[in-house]
Formats: structure tokens, sequence, C-alpha cells
């Protein structure tokens, strides 16, 4: 019975597999048609993956003026936000 479900479950597989391939084969002649004709009017297909990578993960910079010195910061002072605390 386990034979019979599997043979079945592969068998599906097996025409999805085949569906999508056929699929990528549509697609890649597709976008090698319209990549030709949008060439003839100076456009052109580019894959996103060719793109630049997104940075994901670092902080952006702090933009600063022109003329202002960056600041890094260290123990003697503190980058402190809001209101200061009254002295006691």
């Amino acid at each position: 019975m386990a034979r019979g479900k599997r043979e079945t479950i592969m068998k599906s597989v097996g025409i999805l597999l085949a569906e999508r391939m056929g699929l990528q084969k549509k697609e890649r002649k597709f976008v090698r048609n319209v990549n030709a004709m949008l060439r003839k009017i100076g456009y052109e297909v580019v894959a996103r993956d060719a793109t630049v990578p997104l940075r994901r993960g670092r902080r952006r910079r702090v933009k600063r003026g022109p003329g202002r010195p960056r600041v890094k910061p260290t123990a003697a002072r503190k980058a402190r936000s809001g209101r200061p605390r009254k002295k006691r």
C-alpha cells in the first residue's frame, strides 16, 4: 500500500517538474522576444540579479552639512537625547 502511494506521489512530482520546466522555457523565450523588441527602441531587459545588491543589516551613514566635522562618541561625552536631568 505504501509503495502505491509513493509511486503516485513520484509520478505527480514528475508531472509538476515537467510542467515547470516547460513554463521556464516559455518564459525565457518570451523574455528574449521582449528584449529583442525593446532593443529596437533603445531599451533592454535586465535580470534583477544583475543589479547591485541592496545593503541589508548595515547602518546608514548620518548625513552632515558641509564643513561640519565628524564627531566620534567618547567615554567622557555620551550622546544624550531629551531634557537634561536635574542635579541633586
